[in-house]
């Protein structure tokens, strides 16, 4: 047997796992996911059953890529838009680690109106004395 024959029996072999995980789907639950949780609850009852990945394993593993991929990219776009607000060219010398949680806080932090700025306050007083700058007009 030669390299194509292989090539072939193996997308063989692939259609053929395709067509009786769509089977096994098809019996489990008679609608087509249409949303994200409903994916998400599909791949819970196929990952629930311990015999999938025997018998299905390559569709076992595109289905948890496929779960882990995001739909939409508006948590990218929010993210650069941090970016330029908190990287700006006054801060152009900001160090990675600052930048990082800067853009975590800005992210995933609490809303202002839910910020109570007091405490942090306290502790920036206690750590030290502080530099003045000279503005340079």
């Amino acid at each position: 047997m030669d390299t194509d024959d292989e090539c072939d029996a193996d997308i063989d072999f692939e259609t053929d796992e395709i067509e009786e995980f769509r089977r096994s789907l098809r019996k489990n639950d008679n609608k087509k996911p249409s949303t994200t949780v409903s994916i998400i609850e599909m791949a819970n009852n196929i990952f629930s059953d311990e015999k999938s990945f025997s018998t299905h394993p390559n569709c076992c593993n595109l289905l948890l890529i496929a779960v882990c991929v995001p739909m939409v990219t508006v948590h990218c776009e929010r993210g650069f838009s941090a970016l330029d607000r908190i990287k700006s060219k006054f801060r152009a010398r900001m160090n990675d680690d600052l930048l990082d949680a800067l853009m975590r806080i800005s992210l995933e932090g609490p809303v202002m109106k839910d910020f109570n700025p007091e405490p942090v306050f306290n502790l920036w007083l206690k750590s030290g004395s502080r530099r003045l700058f000279e503005s340079h007009n």
